[in-house]
């Protein structure tokens, strides 16, 4: 028998290495647990902070990112067992995401960092911009890659990224006045992102 601690998830991925070694991640208190599909279960980082609400993960490139909105950004080899501070990449930040081949942080509640292409251990001085600017009382809440492009939500509303580099990089606010409270109640398919608007209500949008 397993008896799991009683804090409470504050999340979890699913991945898939090159090596065939699939697995579930998931975080609780402060460490970071692998679950085989075996049911063995190891803790692989003890490093997340005792006062985070979330823990948000990413897989780029046979390796596994997370934040917690307060430390470094963490860098996990599945291969290896390691776990390393992402070089570069911004403190205290609350979202990750991979898009058009870079890593993405959002800090600050409205700024948003990105790597060098395939590169996330390179974050120039240049590569961030503001949605929907900065100090906003509306902040980010969540995002996802939809339809090829970076939908970034904020409580009232949908922000569209358009580019792929900080010389194109665009900003297109939606239409529908709908955003979502967070970024777990998210969720996106092929043709609609579906997600809980702050009147407690499900919303679904086509781009």
């Amino acid at each position: 028998s397993y008896i799991s601690p009683d804090d409470a998830v504050k999340g979890y991925t699913r991945i898939y290495p090159s090596n065939g070694n699939k697995r579930t991640i998931f975080a609780s208190g402060t460490e970071v647990y692998s679950v085989q599909d075996n049911g063995a279960v190891s803790v692989i980082s003890s490093a997340i902070n005792a006062s985070s609400s979330y823990v948000r993960f990413e897989f780029f490139n046979d390796l596994l990112y997370w934040v917690d909105g307060f430390g470094t950004p963490k860098q996990y080899n599945p291969a290896s067992g390691a776990v390393t501070n992402v070089t570069g990449a911004p403190l205290g930040a609350t979202h990750i995401r991979v898009h058009a081949g870079r890593l993405f942080f959002i800090r600050d509640k409205t700024l948003a960092s990105f790597s060098d292409l395939y590169d996330p251990n390179s974050y120039p001085s240049v590569n961030f911009f503001y949605v929907p600017s900065p100090k906003s009382s509306d902040p980010v809440t969540g995002w996802r890659v939809f339809q090829d492009n970076l939908l970034i939500f904020t409580y009232e509303t949908k922000h569209t990224i358009l580019g792929s580099d900080i010389s194109s990089f665009t900003r297109k606010e939606a239409v529908s006045t709908k955003g979502a409270v967070s970024d777990e109640a998210i969720a996106c398919d092929k043709n609609y992102c579906f997600f809980m608007a702050d009147d407690g209500s499900i919303q679904a949008w086509n781009g």
